[in-house]
C-alpha cells in the first residue's frame, strides 16, 4: 500500500533528490553540487552518509541519511504514507536555500571572473 502511494505522489513531479555516493577517496570530502540544486528547488534529500553531506542535511533540515537500499526504500515509503512530513522537509530545504544563496551576488561574481578571463 505504501509503495502505491509513493508512485501516485511521484506523478506530480520530482519530490525527493537522491545522493547515493559511496564513501570513496573521491567522494568522502565532497559535497555534490546536486545537493545545492535540490535545496534550491525545495526537494527533500536522501543521501548516503558522506561527512559533508551529513552536515549540510542536518544544518538545513532538508532530508535524511540512509546507508543502504532498505533504509532508502523505507524512507520513500514513509514519505508516501505521510506526505505532510515530506512537505515540511521540502519547506525547510527551500527556506535554507533562500537564506544561504544569493543569486545576484553569484551572477556578479561570475561576470567578474569571466571579464578577468577575457581581459
Amino acid at each position: 500500500l505504501g509503495l502505491t502511494k509513493v508512485f501516485d505522489f511521484t506523478k506530480k513531479g520530482a519530490w525527493v533528490g537522491l545522493s547515493l555516493l559511496e564513501s570513496t577517496p573521491a567522494f568522502v570530502d565532497a559535497v555534490p553540487s546536486k545537493l545545492y540544486e535540490y535545496l534550491a528547488v525545495g526537494l527533500a534529500i536522501i543521501s548516503t552518509p558522506l561527512p559533508r553531506c551529513v552536515t549540510l542535511i542536518h544544518q538545513s533540515g532538508s532530508g535524511v541519511i540512509a546507508s543502504d537500499p532498505k533504509a532508502i526504500s523505507e524512507q520513500l515509503i514513509d514519505w508516501g504514507d505521510d506526505p505532510t512530513a515530506l512537505v515540511a522537509i521540502r519547506a525547510k530545504a527551500l527556506a535554507w536555500a533562500q537564506d544561504h544563496f544569493d543569486a545576484k551576488a553569484e551572477y556578479e561574481a561570475f561576470a567578474v571572473a569571466v571579464e578577468r578571463l577575457i581581459n
